[in-house]
């Protein structure tokens, strides 16, 4: 801040965009080049997230086949133990004793 002498957070961010509307507003139109090659850092952060992503895609097959497995066990468990025998479907609903429903 000029007023009280202290320095601006992200200067460089601000000055860069003053020049660049500077320009714009003098129907100059600016021409950005990036040139050069990744930078390590990016390169160590971007190959960590394709890890994780492909980490996460095997723990995620490996659940799915998991469950798979389940789902066909519980199947053939239940096609080999014999069936209780159900309860005949009553057109009454089941009510605790005492309660009757009006008519």
């Amino acid at each position: 801040n000029k007023q009280d002498g202290r320095m601006l957070a992200n200067a460089h961010v601000v000055g860069s965009l003053r020049r660049i509307l500077k320009l714009l507003h003098n129907k100059i139109r600016p021409l950005f080049v990036f040139d050069g090659g990744v930078p390590v850092l990016k390169k160590r952060i971007s190959e960590a997230r394709r890890q994780k992503v492909d980490y996460n895609a095997r723990v995620l097959k490996r659940a799915a086949q998991k469950l798979l497995l389940n789902q066909l066990l519980q199947k053939k468990l239940a096609a080999t133990l014999p069936q209780p025998p159900q309860p005949e479907p009553s057109s009454a609903p089941n009510l605790a004793p005492g309660f009757v429903l009006p008519s």
